[in-house]
């Protein structure tokens, strides 16, 4: 949060965070999200990154669609891509983000 947060102040047009899961179920903070949607930092809730295209820099990024679904011996619902709900977006930068 705090990367795309600090983007978006040093002058960056548009920041999309992009998370497989729903809102509810990031592991950020409400206000985090909250203050970031206010900065204008714009979510891409359950979306999966499926490909990164581009020569010498990238220049999109391919998506697909997920759907919440309860799996046995799971306690959180897990992501599962949408077949044929692919999408590109045009994009310049990427930074990715893992929470260990």
């Amino acid at each position: 949060m705090d990367c795309a947060r600090t983007i978006k102040r040093l002058g960056a047009k548009e920041v999309k965070v992009i998370y497989r899961r729903a809102e509810e179920q990031m592991p950020a903070e409400l206000k985090e999200i909250e203050e970031a949607k206010k900065e204008g930092v714009e979510f891409l809730f359950q979306n999966n990154i499926v490909k990164i295209i581009g020569g010498d820099k990238v220049e999109k990024v391919e998506l697909i669609k997920t759907e919440l679904v309860k799996k046995e011996n799971e306690e959180r619902l897990v992501p599962i891509n949408i077949e044929n709900s692919n999408y590109k977006i045009n994009t310049d930068y990427i930074i990715m983000a893992l929470r260990i």
